[in-house]
């Protein structure tokens, strides 16, 4: 799919690879030569931080199917009830005019979020904090080690989500990360 601006705004469904394969579900707030931005919706209805994906992984896009009423509806329930713990607190982003790739990064860095990268190369993901972006390439830390992930190799970018932000809570509990 090469132009998504007719999904501007819009709750929708993306699928990869084949229908039944994965989903995402959540409001698409931009796009750019490459990439797409999507405020990630969770299967309760709640916002549950940003989604960068590589527009080439995306096969199928759905709007106004039962499935995504039904998000809406949850969203709307969520509104009246008590989420107020800081775990489940996202905070709304500048969209920019410029490539998104380059900009996500810089806010996830800047912001210090945690993020899920994953690869083209065998479906592999990484998980940490950016330490430094670079042209080609970017740094990322978790539990002490870095890794250096090439911009071409990320399909995907998941940022500031609950899960993560309660996967690193447990890891330093547990003393994991100190």
């Amino acid at each position: 799919m090469e132009n998504f601006s007719s999904y501007h705004n819009q709750l929708v469904e993306l699928f990869y690879d084949d229908e039944f394969d994965k989903l995402d579900v959540g409001l698409l707030l931009s796009e750019d030569d490459d990439h797409i931005l999507l405020k990630f919706i969770d299967h309760r209805g709640r916002e549950d931080g940003y989604n960068l994906i590589n527009k080439r992984t995306v096969n199928i896009v759905k709007i106004n199917t039962p499935y995504l009423k039904r998000i809406a509806l949850l969203q709307e329930v969520q509104k009246s009830n008590s989420y107020n713990h800081p775990i489940f607190q996202h905070e709304n982003i500048e969209i920019p005019n410029s490539p998104l790739l380059h900009h996500m990064l810089q806010l996830i860095k800047d912001k210090n979020w945690i993020c899920k990268m994953v690869l083209w190369i065998d479906k592999d993901s990484v998980f940490g904090f950016i330490q430094n972006i670079y042209d080609d390439y970017v740094d990322i830390e978790y539990l002490g080690s870095k890794i250096s992930v090439k911009l071409e190799d990320i399909t995907h970018i998941y940022m500031n989500a609950t899960s993560q932000k309660i996967d690193y809570l447990i890891d330093k509990q547990l003393g994991i990360i100190t």
